[in-house]
């Protein structure tokens, strides 16, 4: 899937693969392309897809610029036709053609990762710790394409929203558990709603149960409040009626409890949510906030939102 990187350090980022990074909220990405067209009009044999990321898109947060570019293996799928795969010679770039194969009608339906259901995005059960990024099995994206000027254009929205916490201390971590407090859904396949143009931007399903953020073999903190380690987790844009937690564990087992959005918040695509910094302390609960909103006792106050591009 494609990369995030920051311009200051764009050579060791792209050697370091980064995926993604500080994204979330895929605000879209640009699909242009042309077709060798059947008989029947809105039919098509081949679909040429050139996947552009225009500077427009490329946001500044967190005190640095970032830019998104393919990476190799990344692929889309077109009303559940698998495009070609990315390239190494197009690894690293933020315009990249792909080709779909086979018998397509209108609407032509776009996914991100590419998979053969047209209209089905899946979510894993859990999610791996990336630095300074997070989980590129996670960043999935839809959009519908369309005709202009004999080309088909697509701009893509994310279907997560990112959570960032910052937390620090002297513990090793091994996972965070996430459960919603209310009836959402957090991973699994989600249905993704349609209408004769596309995509209507509704879903329904999902599995019921935790997500699990995992740090594998362990990650240990730094001390210290200006040593905040950054873990980004991306979830389903929504409303969470009744709030989220979660639960940090350390290599014994014992856990901090964190506790935010009790009151309801939507959670948007466009958006990465930076909670206040906390030091681990096991056995401990406390509210989170979303950083800069930390005064308020209900956990309803308003967040600070990133908006940053993001493309898939």
């Amino acid at each position: 899937m494609m990369i995030l990187t920051n311009s200051k350090e764009t050579n060791n980022m792209k050697k370091n693969l980064f995926r993604l990074g500080l994204l979330l909220a895929i605000a879209g990405s640009l699909f242009c392309g042309c077709n060798k067209p059947n008989e029947d009009e809105g039919t098509v044999n081949k679909l040429v897809l050139s996947a552009s990321l225009p500077d427009t898109q490329t946001k500044t947060s967190l005190s640095n610029t970032f830019e998104v570019l393919w990476n190799e293996g990344d692929q889309i799928s077109v009303n559940g036709k698998l495009s070609n795969a990315v390239s190494s010679s197009d690894a690293g770039q933020n315009s990249v053609e792909f080709t779909v194969s086979g018998s397509l009608s209108e609407p032509y339906r776009v996914l991100y990762p590419g998979t053969t259901a047209s209209n089905v995005i899946t979510l894993p059960a859990t999610q791996n710790y990336v630095a300074n990024s997070f989980d590129g099995a996670a960043a999935a994206s839809y959009g519908t394409a369309v005709k202009k000027n004999n080309k088909y254009n697509a701009s893509l929205t994310s279907f997560c929203g990112i959570i960032r916490f910052a937390l620090n201390g002297s513990a090793t971590l091994t996972k965070i558990e996430i459960n919603s407090l209310g009836s959402e859904k957090l991973y699994g396949s989600f249905t993704l709603g349609t209408n004769s143009t596309g995509f209507s931007g509704t879903f329904t399903g999902g599995t019921a149960g935790t997500l699990t953020y995992s740090f594998g073999s362990g990650l240990t903190l730094s001390s210290g409040a200006n040593n905040d380690t950054y873990i980004y987790v991306a979830i389903p844009a929504q409303t969470y009626a009744s709030g989220l937690e979660a639960l940090v564990y350390q290599a014994d087992g014992a856990f901090m409890r964190l506790k935010f959005w009790g009151n309801g918040f939507t959670l948007e695509n466009t958006a990465i949510i930076g909670m206040e910094s906390k030091t681990f302390a096991a056995g401990r609960t406390e509210n989170l906030f979303a950083a800069g909103s930390l005064t308020a006792e209900s956990g309803t106050a308003s967040a600070t939102i990133i908006n940053v591009g993001v493309y898939n």
